[in-house]
């Protein structure tokens, strides 16, 4: 049996300035203590505080703010300090739970307390994030209808309008048979005169279709697909949620930044940076649920499904023809082939859109042999092509 280590020790009894000197020695879980013929036992939880001092330990015996408490200093090297440090948290109880808490990462190493440390600051982030996707869902549809009118302006004073009877009605039938039948928002469709082939959706339920979208489509279903998508978003309360995402990041990412910059604009820039990146995912995410939800409205409406695939199809092939037209290498070496991976994966991230390869594969395993029905015309054909007529822009002529 391995005999017990004799410390010195000097004890301080709160009274005097002056020390009691003795010998110490750790028996059964407690302290005990040899000065002057007399004996001391004190069991370690005990003690109110154990501290490292440079050539021991303090132990403070009793909390007393209105008078000094006793005290023992026990001389010993660092090694030795830690075990009866150990000893000590081994058998103390935290008098309250911040006190347990101390005495709990007081017995961790270093490296468990930063895992713990991160493993929290995880916990607290995503805790963050998932409070943001659910803000939307206690703010009134009126806050959508007053950020739709605000970008409803700016369209309405940058760009000129369609206006077709014919065009007018179209989309009336259109949206008859796929807003969903427990929709409380007000939609209303209208064209703008530009060749892109596009479409946009505002918060509050107003769609612009690109003229040019509706000159490229090879058929009603396209726009009924391209519809559905927009009308997902205004549904899906996209738009809110983005902004919602948008100031909470970046409110979070200068939180995390700011304290270790001095330099303000450096700061200013990573929480710029931090908050793009984080909000074109979010972009993304969206889109991608848009598309599943135009899915679910197509088939609820009976309607043709594939005419998204075939829309997104069609956007494909005019992408990959632009980046025919682009000044390619002609010799890729190995490092330029990794170069333009690179940038490409750069390109996919900083995109507000998935990749619409992406997009067609999840269309297609989602669609199977389910989405093309032989639905009816929404209008005759003959009415159809008169109608994308009306708003025909000069380059399509």
């Amino acid at each position: 049996m391995q005999e017990p280590v004799n410390y010195n020790v000097r004890y301080f009894n709160g009274k005097s300035a002056i020390p009691e000197k003795g010998i110490a020695q750790i028996k059964n879980e407690t302290l005990q203590i040899a000065i002057a013929q007399q004996i001391f036992t004190f069991p370690f939880d005990s003690f109110y505080q154990v501290e490292k001092i440079h050539n021991g330990l303090k132990i403070t015996l009793q909390s007393d703010e209105k008078r000094e408490s006793p005290t023992i200093e026990l001389l010993c090297d660092k090694k030795e300090a830690i075990t009866i440090e150990k000893i000590w948290i081994r058998n103390k109880h935290g008098e309250n739970f911040f006190q347990t808490l101390a005495l709990f990462f007081r017995n961790l190493r270093p490296i468990s307390i930063i895992a713990i440390g991160l493993s929290f600051l995880l916990l607290i982030v995503g805790s963050y994030f998932f409070a943001l996707q659910k803000i939307y869902l206690f703010l009134p549809a009126s806050i959508d209808e007053s950020l739709g009118e605000n970008y409803d302006k700016n369209i309405r004073s940058s760009f000129k309008l369609c206006e077709s009877k014919k065009m007018e009605h179209f989309f009336s039938l259109a949206l008859a048979e796929l807003v969903p039948k427990n929709s409380k928002i007000k939609y209303k469709v209208q064209v703008i005169n530009e060749d892109e082939e596009n479409a946009i959706s505002l918060a509050g339920g107003k769609i612009y279709f690109f003229s040019g979208l509706l000159q490229a489509s090879n058929s009603q279903d396209e726009i009924l697909g391209v519809l559905a998508h927009e009308i997902s978003h205004v549904e899906r309360r996209h738009h809110v949620r983005s902004l919602i995402k948008a100031l909470g990041t970046s409110f979070l990412i200068s939180l995390l930044v700011g304290p270790g910059l001095g330099d303000f604009q450096t700061l200013e820039t990573l929480t710029e940076i931090g908050s793009t990146i984080a909000v074109l995912k979010y972009s993304r995410d969206f889109e991608e649920e848009a598309d599943q939800n135009a899915l679910i409205i197509l088939k609820n409406a009976n309607r043709n499904a594939s005419g998204l695939l075939t829309f997104l199809k069609r956007m494909q092939n005019h992408e990959t023809t632009l980046d025919i037209n682009k000044t390619s290498i002609p010799t890729e070496t190995s490092n330029q082939t990794l170069t333009i991976r690179i940038r490409d994966n750069i390109l996919k991230l900083l995109s507000s859109h998935p990749p619409t390869e992406d997009r067609i594969l999840f269309v297609e395993q989602a669609l199977g042999n389910n989405g093309r029905i032989n639905s009816k015309l929404l209008v005759s054909s003959s009415e159809w092509e008169s109608t994308r007529s009306s708003c025909k822009v000069e380059s399509y002529k």
